[in-house]
């Protein structure tokens, strides 16, 4: 039978296969009555949907209900109406929010790379990253507050997703949503998202001071940080108090600060004692880090070009006298010893700190911004809190299905890893073509040779699914 996501009924296969699914018909118990779909099937179609890139559950009555192919390889014969699914996301308790979380961890300990990640002296820590996004939504709905919301004006309502993710693997571990008024300073919550992110990675207590968890200015208080150098973690965060920061970086003498080659800025080690506890052997840094603002950069060059006679010492007085603007990143990481009689390896370790703390802004964009894009996670709304809920951790589902079936066929095709989740969700999974089925069970699959980039893939899409012996071929559909 003809279908615009082929790969998509691959996929949906495999899961079959795997059983990878089989955790929520386990785990989930909504008590709603079954007439014609169970509330498990009715979640497993609404995870279709978004797979499918429906912005909206009603979209489930029309665009996925004609993707019949789709439906019958992730083991639905028809998908339930889209009125059925939203009772059943306003029927869902905290008790459901709590048992669909536990089948999330167990689909995630049988298929995630993060669980099979390698501690030990000499490897590379396992990455973490935390973070709070707004759901912007009415101020009606449940748990809705005025909070901060990006790119929204001020007084906008809506709920807060806090959200850990695995850096180098690109899963996302564990989220939660809270209310819209809720902020990164609060310890209580930063401790609930860790200890839940620790148990879903079933991480042993030796394990702990192999993590490294990145943080922004929100998380950057003294609490927060005092409580990471309890658990023995590594960590890189952003000092959140600026007038603090100022101070600090007024510390560091003109010629202690280095330039940065790769952007318009200068960094040096701050001197002064921090306040912050620590462990004897595992030193805690404060690197300062300067930059002059766009259009302070903007007004120099213009009075650089009128005052070209000006004297030198007015230059230096006009240089020092310049508005930066200051951060300080709190570093304990291990291996990390600035030495005093060797100035250009410590100003290399700072550099590489920095850099690494920039590399946060691209995880943001793989994670939440792609999900927010690609999987429609801000679109998709509901009244009750804990449907709300049920919704983030489909999205969540989703999310790692896509980034778990690029792994296995970016193993015979590396080009396929550097697509991110929208352009799997928008261009991979909607390759047209034709499916057959012998038994319930997928055995061929033709994808459309007009189309691009099923030309450049089907090679290894073939391959790889050859293992489960289904056939993947190029035809003229």
């Amino acid at each position: 039978m003809h279908s615009e996501h082929p790969i998509l009924c691959l996929i949906g296969q495999k899961c079959q296969d795997e059983k990878l699914l089989e955790p929520l018909h386990t785990f989930v118990k909504i008590k709603q009555k079954t007439v014609q779909h169970s509330p498990v099937d009715k979640l497993t179609d609404l995870l279709v949907a978004i797979l499918l890139d429906c912005d909206v559950v009603c979209q489930v009555n029309t665009k996925l209900a004609q993707e019949v192919a789709v439906l019958h390889s992730f083991g639905r014969e028809h998908s339930a109406d889209q009125s059925s699914i939203q009772r059943t996301l306003s029927s869902c308790n905290s008790e459901n929010v709590a048992q669909f979380q536990q089948a999330l961890a167990h689909i995630f300990a049988s298929n995630s790379r993060s669980r099979q990640h390698k501690f030990g002296k000499n490897k590379p820590p396992l990455i973490l990253d935390i973070d709070l996004t707004g759901l912007p939504c009415s101020k009606y709905y449940e748990g809705s507050c005025k909070g901060y919301f990006a790119d929204c004006k001020p007084g906008t309502t809506g709920r807060q997703l806090y959200r850990v993710s695995a850096s180098q693997y690109n899963e996302v571990v564990y989220q939660q949503v809270f209310p819209g008024n809720t902020g990164s300073a609060s310890l209580e919550n930063f401790k609930v998202m860790l200890e839940a992110a620790f148990a879903v990675l079933a991480l042993k207590a030796k394990h702990k001071k192999h993590l490294l968890i990145r943080l922004d200015g929100g998380f950057g208080n003294a609490p927060i940080i005092n409580y990471l150098v309890s658990q023995g973690c590594q960590f890189v965060v952003k000092l959140g108090n600026a007038p603090r920061s100022n101070k600090l970086c007024q510390s560091i003498e003109a010629q202690e600060w280095c330039s940065d080659q790769c952007h318009q800025r200068e960094f040096g080690l701050v001197r002064t004692q921090s306040d912050y506890t620590t462990l004897e052997g595992r030193p805690l840094y404060q690197i300062g880090v300067r930059h002059i603002p766009p259009q302070k950069q903007k007004e120099d060059g213009k009075a650089k070009a009128v005052k070209a006679s000006a004297t030198a010492q007015s230059e230096v007085k006009s240089t020092q006298s310049q508005p930066y603007q200051y951060n300080v990143l709190v570093v304990r990481v291990d291996g990390l010893c600035w030495a005093e009689g060797n100035p250009a390896a410590s100003t290399s370790e700072m550099l590489s700190q920095v850099h690494f703390y920039d590399q946060r802004a691209v995880i943001e964009t793989a994670s939440i911004k792609a999900d927010k894009q690609g999987l429609g996670l801000v679109k998709r709304r509901k009244f009750s809190l804990m449907g709300q809920e049920m919704l983030v951790l489909l999205a969540q589902l989703a999310h790692n299905l896509v980034v778990w079936a690029k792994g296995w066929l970016a193993e015979l095709e590396p080009e396929l890893a550097t697509f991110g989740v929208q352009r799997w969700v928008r261009d991979i999974f909607a390759i047209a073509g034709g499916v057959v089925f012998k038994a319930g069970r997928i055995i061929k699959v033709q994808l459309s040779q007009r189309n691009r980039l099923a030309r450049r893939f089907y090679k290894a899409v073939a391959q790889y699914f050859a293992r489960s012996k289904i056939e993947v071929a190029l035809g003229s559909q």
